[in-house]
């Protein structure tokens, strides 16, 4: 009789451990409502220097990293800040040192959790909410990050 209490506990427990453990995790997911990603770039060119505008639908504070790599190894960053769906980088190259060629312009989120809260509490300490052609797995394959290329080319 002792054995088939012990055993109805632990079937009890069990039970009542899965059956929390799914209904946290749905709650969690359903928290989130999908973003689907849009975002573009549109370039600034004067004299061999460029900036970018970045206008995006990602939601205020959002952190992107900018890359701007060129066909011959070189690399140049910076961060800017979503407001109101738009970025506007700082100037890349110098009149002294003109940009030419070819260049692939990155533009990425970085993961989720190293966002600001209010970006979080949107799209989710993973990135749960973010959807559509630009959401990639990141690296560790634990977040969705947003990730974009564009093809640049300085005469």
């Amino acid at each position: 009789m002792k054995k088939k209490i012990i055993l109805a506990f632990l079937v009890a427990t069990i039970l009542l451990t899965f059956s929390a453990c799914g209904g946290g995790a749905t709650e969690e997911a359903s928290r989130f409502h999908p973003l689907h990603v849009e975002l573009s770039a549109d370039a600034d060119f004067m004299l061999g220097t460029v900036a970018f505008l970045i206008t995006t639908n990602l939601p205020d504070n959002t952190t992107l990293l900018l890359s701007l790599r060129g066909d011959d190894g070189s690399t140049r960053q910076t961060h800017v800040t979503v407001r109101s769906g738009l970025a506007m980088s700082e100037t890349f190259g110098s009149f002294d040192s003109p940009l030419q060629g070819s260049y692939i312009l990155s533009v990425n989120t970085g993961l989720p959790s190293s966002q600001d809260d209010s970006v979080t509490d949107i799209i989710g300490l993973h990135g749960e909410a973010l959807i559509g052609e630009l959401v990639e797995v990141s690296i560790g394959g634990y977040s969705n990050v947003v990730s974009a290329n564009f093809d640049i080319y300085f005469e």
